[in-house]
């Protein structure tokens, strides 16, 4: 998702014109988020139950649209593999390189030392 300097209700940036005819309620969403509407059209078939579903959602106005919905699934999916990722590379460094007996005991006397310090 790209960002936009502008948020005039004319022109959004340098990736769409908003015209008379295109001034619905998501574009003046994405003007007030900042939110660059250039993007990559997808084609995806889902069964009957989850189309329903998806609709219930628009019709609830818990999105803006089928496409707000599968786009933020799509955006939760992609932010779940990579915080998946780093989580599996902190552990595999940890797991190269362990903590010392030193840096343990150097961590468990500050977390001690913090919660004493706390006005309970």
């Amino acid at each position: 998702m790209g960002l936009c300097a502008r948020r005039s209700i004319g022109e959004i940036g340098p990736c769409f014109r908003l015209t008379e005819s295109t001034k619905g309620n998501a574009l003046r969403f994405a003007l007030q988020n900042g939110i660059c509407l250039s993007m990559v059209q997808l084609v995806a078939r889902v069964d009957d139950e989850l189309a329903r579903a998806l609709d219930a959602l628009v019709e609830s106005g818990d999105v803006l649209s089928r496409s707000d919905a599968v786009r933020r699934g799509l955006e939760k999916l992609i932010d779940q593999y990579r915080r998946e990722k780093i989580g599996a590379e902190i552990r595999d460094g940890y797991l190269r390189q362990p903590q010392t007996e030193e840096e343990v005991a150097w961590s468990y006397a500050a977390s001690i030392a913090m919660i004493a310090e706390e006005p309970w």
